[in-house]
């Protein structure tokens, strides 16, 4: 007589835990092929795009820093406690020390060496008001600079 295989829940959770670290493992592994073959940017010259560019690269850093204060009233102390990183091909180095967004310029010549800071402070009832602060030469200076 024929008997039936007996199915044993546990094997099938295992198998169902090891599927989906393979099938996360492929799409990471996707991401990163395709970061890798894409085309490499060519490097921005115009002083007023690589602002813009780098302020776009510091948005997810200003609402994430918004957020902690929202939840937890605090600034941040530094990128890792937000687990902000700069994204690949960023115009400037980005950093944060307690909520203060520096841009540090390295090129082009005309905005190298120069910072640009955005400051939180405290608007109340959980928000988050920014003024921004900056060595920029006058023509390269974003809207809220000026």
């Amino acid at each position: 007589m024929f008997q039936r295989p007996i199915r044993h829940p546990v094997r099938r959770h295992a198998l169902a835990i090891a599927l989906a670290m393979l099938s996360t493992s492929f799409v990471a592994a996707a991401q990163d092929a395709a970061q890798d073959a894409a085309p490499a940017a060519a490097p921005a010259t115009d002083p007023a795009a690589v602002v813009e560019a780098a302020l776009q690269a510091a948005a997810p850093a200003k609402l994430a820093i918004a957020e902690r204060f929202a939840t937890q009233q605090d600034w941040a102390v530094d990128a890792d406690a937000i687990g902000y990183r700069a994204p690949e091909g960023t115009p400037a180095d980005v950093t944060i020390d307690h909520g203060t967004i520096a841009i540090n310029f390295t090129a082009p010549a005309a905005l190298a060496g120069n910072t640009l800071w955005l400051v939180p402070t405290d608007g109340g009832g959980g928000r988050v008001d920014w003024t921004c602060e900056t060595t920029l030469p006058a023509g390269s200076k974003p809207e809220g600079c000026r």
